[in-house]
């Protein structure tokens, strides 16, 4: 995970679901619910910028262990191991 900021804000109250995949319910992104929140937001971000990157461990559970960046090798032989114990005769 890149370690990229963001803030959870909604422009208008359109008819969508909110916070669809969990972002802002899961602490990866800050919310922000009025134009006040998001401006004081983005001035305490200035000031001070959270390291936000372990925010994504409920997301990617390798964050932080020895297989972190090796996420699709890692599925790949979870993949490959699954396949051939299917294949193996009870």
């Amino acid at each position: 995970m890149l370690n990229i900021l963001s803030i959870y804000y909604r422009f208008n109250a359109g008819n969508f679901v909110y916070d669809y995949y969990g972002y802002a319910q899961h602490g990866l992104v800050a919310r922000a619910d009025t134009p006040e929140q998001l401006i004081s937001l983005l001035i305490q971000y200035k000031n001070n910028r959270p390291q936000v990157y372990q925010r994504a461990n409920y997301y990617n559970a390798v964050m932080g262990t020895e297989n972190e960046g090796k996420s699709h090798a890692l599925a790949l032989t979870y993949i490959q191991d699954f396949l051939e114990q299917k294949q193996t005769p009870a």
